[in-house]
């Protein structure tokens, strides 16, 4: 859940057009990992490593997915493959930019 958790002060990389998250009362990702620590003593200080690899696995499913859309084996569910092919291009770059940044 960390991986798609966005709040305004976060860059979020999401693939949706609307995380859930964004919506008024949910905490940040900080707060979230914060109280969780303080209830369950956890250290959550490689919580950030965790976080990109959750990108990086997102990513590789995405790809997958792109691949078989692009060759036709998905069926012809009415999905526009150009514009399909353009989100999935820059939810990759976003997800592979914040991952990095997060392992800086």
């Amino acid at each position: 859940m960390e991986s798609i958790w966005r709040k305004d002060e976060e860059s979020g990389a999401t693939l949706i057009a609307q995380s859930p998250t964004d919506i008024p009362g949910f905490a940040s990702r900080r707060a979230l990992a914060a109280r969780y620590a303080e209830l369950t003593g956890t250290d959550v200080g490689q919580l950030d490593y965790y976080i990109a690899f959750a990108h990086w696995r997102m990513a590789c499913i995405l790809a997958g997915v792109a691949a078989r859309y692009l060759a036709g084996v998905m069926g012809d569910d009415g999905t526009d493959i150009t514009s399909f092919r353009q989100a999935v291009e820059g939810g990759l770059r976003r997800m592979v930019d914040d991952g990095l940044a997060l392992l800086a």
